[in-house]
């Protein structure tokens, strides 16, 4: 994950505020508990137009919200309108030259499954490449399995259960590696700790479905439609471990993570060890369109309006 600087102010339950001024009891079920759900979106600094433009602001903010029904959180207080106009705001506010990563969040304050008292808040940091990202990621398979639906749904994007990610991202790190693959408990790949997964073998992507303990992600989604404008057919079914260790390219897809080949998985090589053509191409032409440098066709950005950014 690249390296976050905190910023100066955040945008807290309807306001924009200094940083050390949003903060929760250490009792509330935020703190207690980890309950919230969040999401994290990329906004791309545009130097030319001088614009940040969110990626798939829209689509982020449903998932938020299907998150929160999932967990039983109301959202009474919250709408995708609402949350659209805090991000502009913070966004403006910061007036940062930079790409941001945003992190707009429900919590719960008081009330453990009854009679919640909610807030919400946005966080917006500068964000640059990911380390390793050029050159190629070397990944482990973690010896820690990702819980399945049964246990704690992955398609509920929660604080509490990214902590699932915790114990593998430790492991990685402790032997050297850049980042954790996690096989689910049937054996099968699922996901990286913050990415999905896709392997090509014989001109053909391979990525498990989203019925197999992974994140409902939305870069995996254009992912895929960059790669049938490639030419490259994406086949969604469950994916070894073994498949990763004779693919000719590996690669992660997430919103941190951008589109990053894998040029290593358990100390062997993935292809030649370099970043392959395919997972190159892809990340290239993400990269354009997510930086105004190509046309947006599909309609994944937003740009932040001159309204918000003179206010």
């Amino acid at each position: 994950m690249p390296e976050l600087v905190r910023p100066p102010v955040l945008w807290f339950n309807g306001r924009i505020v200094p940083w050390a001024e949003a903060t929760v009891h250490v009792w509330s079920e935020v703190a207690t508990r980890g309950t919230n759900v969040f999401e994290g979106l990329r906004a791309y600094r545009d130097d030319v137009a001088g614009v940040h433009r969110l990626v798939s602001l829209d689509a982020h903010l449903r998932r938020l919200l299907e998150s929160a029904r999932l967990l039983r959180l109301p959202t009474a207080h919250v709408s995708r309108a609402s949350l659209t106009e805090a991000i502009f705001a913070l966004v403006a506010a910061l007036d940062e030259p930079s790409h941001l990563y945003v992190r707009p969040t429900v919590y719960v304050e008081e009330g453990r499954h009854a009679d919640m008292a909610m807030g919400a808040y946005v966080v917006a940091f500068p964000v640059g490449r990911a380390a390793g990202a050029e050159r190629g990621l070397r990944c482990c398979i973690s010896t820690w399995r990702r819980a399945s639906d049964a246990v704690f749904p992955p398609r509920i994007k929660s604080g509490a259960a990214y902590q699932a990610f915790r114990l593998s991202a430790i492991e990685a790190a402790e032997r050297g590696f850049d980042e954790a693959i996690l096989l689910g408990h049937d054996g099968d790949v699922t996901e990286a700790t913050g990415a999905t997964v896709f392997a090509v073998r014989g001109g053909v992507a391979v990525t498990p479905p989203v019925s197999s303990s992974i994140l409902e992600s939305i870069t995996r989604g254009h992912a895929m439609r960059l790669l049938a404008g490639m030419g490259i057919e994406t086949v969604e079914r469950p994916l070894n471990r073994t498949e990763l260790y004779v693919a000719d390219e590996v690669f992660l897809a997430g919103t941190l993570a951008e589109i990053a080949p894998v040029v290593g998985v358990d100390g062997l090589a993935v292809g030649d060890g370099r970043p392959g053509p395919v997972a190159t191409a892809c990340r290239d032409r993400y990269l354009a369109i997510c930086e105004g440098r190509e046309r947006d066709a599909d309609g994944w950005l937003t740009a932040v309006p001159a309204a918000a950014r003179a206010s």
